[in-house]
């Protein structure tokens, strides 16, 4: 198991994906706030500038989706557009100023979006995207407060969890984990984030 923190996460990722093979990585958190959107973000800019790969950013997060506001993007069409059929793949992916990542926004959100996870549907989307990028990563809402998480692990090569470093109890990481393991979903690592410096940032750097 390995421990990132988003400074040095370039390093260990691109080591633990490419030992691994792994092309489509979910990332999760136990609990609401602790930056996953923040570090799926910062794993494909990583992917991105250190390989010079194709690399789409998918909002899977249909609990709060954000990365639309982020990117300053349209929500719709995306993801749930495209799991319910309204739309094609090529409709669905918008591209960002790097022109190494391209985006897929939550889309329209029906009321209960949990069945968008429950039909054979996703999984042959996520092997559409695989068949068409380098690396594909996605943001998802928290495993410990709903099932969506859960439901699509397995079909991932890889998942990240984000845990905010100092706050979330050792108990509750280890329960989130188990979830996922239950999922027979392959757990390349643990980013540390919201990481609190009690010395100078540059000396800290200095004494690794």
């Amino acid at each position: 198991m390995f421990d990132f923190t988003l400074e040095k996460i370039k390093i260990d990722l691109l080591l633990t994906f490419k030992a691994k093979d792994t092309k489509t990585i979910l990332c999760t958190s136990s609990h609401v706030g602790e930056g996953t959107t923040t570090a799926a973000i910062c794993v494909a800019r990583s992917l991105s500038c250190e390989t010079k790969s194709k690399i789409l950013l998918v909002d899977s997060n249909f609990r709060s989706p954000c990365i639309h506001e982020i990117f300053n993007l349209p929500q719709s069409p995306g993801l749930a557009d495209l799991l319910e059929g309204r739309e094609d793949t090529h409709s669905v992916i918008q591209e960002s100023k790097d022109k190494l990542i391209s985006i897929m926004t939550s889309g329209s959100i029906p009321e209960k979006p949990l069945g968008l996870f429950r039909t054979n549907r996703f999984k042959d989307v996520l092997e559409e995207l695989k068949n068409s990028f380098d690396y594909v990563v996605f943001d998802i809402a928290p495993v410990l407060l709903f099932s969506d998480a859960s439901l699509v692990a397995g079909h991932f090569d890889g998942m990240v969890l984000v845990i905010e470093c100092e706050k979330t109890r050792y108990e509750v990481v280890s329960t989130a984990l188990e979830a996922l393991r239950k999922t027979d979903a392959i757990i390349l690592g643990i980013i540390l984030n919201k990481r609190r410096y009690y010395i100078p940032e540059g000396i800290y750097k200095r004494l690794r």
